[in-house]
């Protein structure tokens, strides 16, 4: 608050308008934020694929080992709407930047504590249940922070170009499939793909590196000002007391519309990242350089297309660039897993295409450097 002197000596008391961040920054704290915070949710699905069932599960078969490796990635999709929740909640109480700074801590001490977990070996039993546990809170920080970073900058965005400022959350993801594959390309490289030190310790670093990567976010987030929607809402007393109950009830359509429209869109990223990973490796032979140089240039794909379909939309409609991407989603549904069975690598680098010995399940030959099956090779049926 503070006096405005008018003409004649009188004064008017006039509200101080709230800062507001420029929107380079807050497009900024976006893009660092959910990269970050989906990195870390990444990571964990790369090494479910491609490390837990050796390390958490040796006991079981490798069919069910990696089964039970994909139960505790799937555990995250339980706890990540009632993060959304929560954090919806206490967004709307305390402020949009206070509940993301929370998601980015509790995500942190989750991802960095996956990578001090003894292995089962170690510890028994113990190690796989404090695993699901992480996994757990790793999907409700994540619930809460996508939901928060996306309506922050939807926010802040004017109206004529939400589409363009709204992507940067959604290009977190990308950049966090390239990252994620670039560390473990990294640590591979390194250390050996085929070297006993990455399954004993090799595979920690990536998880440990997120440590320092959530600072760098930390850092950007705290430069961000509240929105001033939320700011206006506070200083007008029209924060709803129960705020998810009122949307269910004004709004029911709407929510199954927007969710419907969302959730098969989940399901092909997630089947691309984890599952196909497991397929690709453990039962059609490829190396754990071919997987993950894949993942990188699907982070960049992600990327262009994000963008893309982002800056489109501010010109032709939300609803008309989703029924494009569904009228390209559909047909390659169809045709991804014939096309990964080909065994075709696409002339990528020899160091990719050489499969490592112990990725080849039981009666399947090796394949050739040039990544061309042998004619004797008969793949195993019971994973088609």
């Amino acid at each position: 608050m503070g006096e405005l002197n008018l003409p004649g000596g009188s004064a008017a008391t006039v509200e101080a308008s709230p800062r507001v961040t420029p929107m380079r920054r807050v497009a900024t704290a976006c893009l660092v934020g959910s990269a970050i915070e989906f990195y870390d949710f990444l990571i964990y699905g790369t090494a479910a694929a491609l490390v837990f069932p050796t390390v958490f599960f040796p006991h079981l078969s490798p069919a069910l080992a990696t089964i039970a490796s994909m139960g505790t990635f799937g555990a995250a999709f339980l706890s990540r709407p009632v993060g959304a929740a929560v954090f919806g909640y206490f967004g709307d109480h305390l402020g949009r930047k206070k509940t993301l700074v929370a998601t980015l801590l509790i995500m942190a001490l989750s991802t960095v504590t996956v990578g001090l977990v003894p292995s089962t070996t170690a510890i028994g039993v113990a190690a796989p249940l404090i695993l699901v546990a992480l996994r757990l809170l790793q999907g409700f920080a994540v619930g809460g922070h996508w939901a928060g970073s996306a309506l922050l900058s939807a926010e802040y965005a004017p109206p004529a170009k939400r589409g363009r400022y709204g992507m940067f959350t959604h290009l977190g993801g990308g950049t966090a499939m390239v990252l994620n594959g670039l560390t473990f390309l990294g640590v591979n490289f390194t250390i050996g793909e085929n070297s006993s030190a990455f399954m004993r310790w090799g595979w920690r670093l990536p998880f440990l590196i997120s440590a320092g990567l959530i600072v760098i976010a930390l850092y950007v987030w705290l430069k961000i000002d509240e929105t001033p929607v939320f700011a206006e809402e506070r200083a007008r007393q029209l924060v709803p007391k129960a705020p998810l109950t009122e949307v269910l009830h004004l709004q029911r359509r709407e929510i199954a519309l927007a969710g419907g429209s969302v959730l098969v869109t989940f399901g092909f990223v997630f089947m691309a990242g984890t599952y196909l990973t497991t397929y690709a490796h453990s039962h059609l032979g490829y190396s754990r350089n071919v997987v993950l140089f894949v993942g990188v240039l699907g982070g960049l794909a992600s990327i262009a297309f994000v963008a893309l379909s982002a800056t489109l939309c501010d010109r032709v409609g939300r609803r008309r660039m989703m029924l494009v991407g569904w009228a390209g989603c559909l047909p390659w549904s169809f045709v991804v897993i014939p096309l990964v069975d080909t065994r075709f690598c696409m002339r990528l680098p020899s160091w990719a295409c050489t499969p490592s010995p112990r990725s080849v399940p039981h009666r399947l030959q090796p394949l050739s450097p040039s990544c061309s099956p042998p004619a004797t090779a008969t793949p195993d049926r019971r994973w088609r």
